[in-house]
């Protein structure tokens, strides 16, 4: 920060007090947004069960083994979560799996 009063020693602790208090103010934002993003990654975590079947295999397992590219691993992804997570409707995720579905083949034709 520029100092426009040279030498007077106020305004210079003024200046000093401004920054370390919005430097505090930061580093709590900070800290909340990661503190918020960790309890929705752990909430995440307790309810990602949807993306699993009975024997623990997950999307992401099947996607990577098949070696299914962006779209195909999408439709895989939401026919398998279809009707099982909270908060989402089994149609929204199928239209998902059609929509990923229809421009996988579109890119092919």
């Amino acid at each position: 920060m520029v100092n426009f009063y040279p030498g007077n020693s106020l305004l210079d602790e003024y200046r000093k007090s401004l920054e370390q208090c919005l430097a505090e103010r930061e580093r709590k934002a900070v800290r909340l947004a990661c503190e918020s993003a960790k309890k929705k990654s752990e909430e995440d975590d307790e309810d990602g069960d949807y993306y699993q079947g009975k024997g623990g295999t997950s999307a992401i397992d099947i996607i990577e083994e098949f070696e299914l590219g962006f779209c195909v691993g999408n439709v895989i992804k939401y026919l398998i979560r279809a009707g099982r997570k909270k908060d989402n409707s089994e149609l929204s995720d199928l239209k998902k799996a059609l929509w990923y579905l229809e421009r996988h083949i579109e890119s092919l034709e």
